[in-house]
């Protein structure tokens, strides 16, 4: 994933600086001039071009140490611990933030089950889901994405892209005009190198789903004989790279107790010691595998293996498995048609 650039930093900056001259100043008089003064000084080092420059040991600063803080000063070896304490303050409420935002964490809805893991690798990542009822046609979206950079740039981005979800599914759009609509908002609002990977369903009744991709990985579809398959999806653009990209869905009809399975790359990239990845066929083959037919045993079998692929360690990137079973009877087989 790509790290912010400067111009990105800037408009952090700026947007933060407005927010603040917004604020009543007897309200927050002790608090308000440092706080200023803060974000003009890292405004100041950016137009001079020592805005990545330790102030202490004059080594580059670390890009997640600005992703978290875009006024700091200077490197994580060398942040004061006034500093310190401050940046785990926010890291803490941007994680209740954030998981606040996530779907519970298992749901049934007009018969589809849901299951889900996420892991993120530091305190915040850009990895999301989301389950949306749409009630102009008796539907349901799933989204499943990753937002590119880390942290809380990334978590900042993830949060404001749920919330664009959210807000058009309300306006009753077809879904490939609604990820339309949701890319180019994306496009025009964050900065030239931020984008989003997304695949999405849209959940119908009688075991029909609508399978979309943004540049993302397609999802495995595990039959009730144990047999897995990747869904053929059909590949559009990542969400903000380009405005006007249009989204095309791949139809299933699944049989009762068919499994579809969401990740994103922090599963399949995932490297143990020798720098070999995990990757999506053993992916498949655990999600074959597996006997226990409760969906979130599932969910679990498949991160537990992910960790001893590591050798019990923690990626450095995030982690999110996102099963969709389809319940009911009458469907004797699944298919597919664009």
């Amino acid at each position: 994933m790509t790290t912010p650039n400067d111009e990105y930093f800037r408009t952090e900056l700026l947007a933060r600086r407005r927010q603040l001259a917004q604020l009543p100043p007897a309200a927050v008089q002790p608090e308000l001039a440092a706080l200023l003064a803060d974000v003009d000084a890292a405004l100041d080092r950016l137009g001079r071009g020592t805005y990545h420059v330790c102030t202490v040991c004059h080594e580059a600063i670390q890009p997640d140490r600005l992703a978290a803080d875009p006024v700091a000063r200077c490197c994580w070896e060398h942040s004061t611990p006034a500093e310190a304490s401050r940046l785990d303050r926010d890291l803490a409420l941007a994680r209740r933030i954030q998981v606040g935002l996530l779907p519970p964490p298992g749901r049934t809805i007009d018969g589809w089950r849901f299951s889900y893991r996420y892991e993120a690798a530091a305190e915040v990542g850009g990895d999301f889901c989301d389950v949306i009822p749409l009630p102009s046609d008796n539907s349901t979206l799933v989204l499943v994405g990753d937002v590119s950079g880390k942290g809380i740039a990334a978590s900042i981005l993830m949060a404001g892209l749920l919330a664009t979800f959210r807000s058009l599914s309300r306006l009753g759009l077809p879904a490939g005009d609604l990820l339309s609509r949701a890319n180019d908002l994306f496009y025009e609002s964050t900065p030239p190198d931020a984008f989003a990977t997304l695949a999405a369903a849209v959940l119908r009744p009688g075991r029909v789903a609508d399978v979309y991709s943004a540049g993302h990985w397609p999802p495995l579809l595990l039959h009730a004989g144990r047999q897995t398959a990747p869904v053929a999806v059909t590949a559009g653009l990542p969400l903000g790279a380009f405005a006007g990209s249009r989204y095309e869905p791949v139809r299933l009809t699944l049989d009762p107790g068919t499994t579809l399975l969401f990740f994103t790359d922090g599963i399949v990239e995932a490297e143990d010691r020798t720098g070999r990845d995990y990757g999506a066929n053993r992916l498949a083959r655990v999600l074959a595998d597996a006997r226990d037919d409760r969906l979130d045993a599932l969910v679990a079998r498949c991160v537990g293996d992910l960790r001893r692929f590591q050798d019990a360690g923690r990626g450095n990137d995030d982690v999110l498995l996102f099963a969709i079973r389809a319940g009911g009877a009458g469907v004797a087989s699944a298919s597919t048609a664009a």
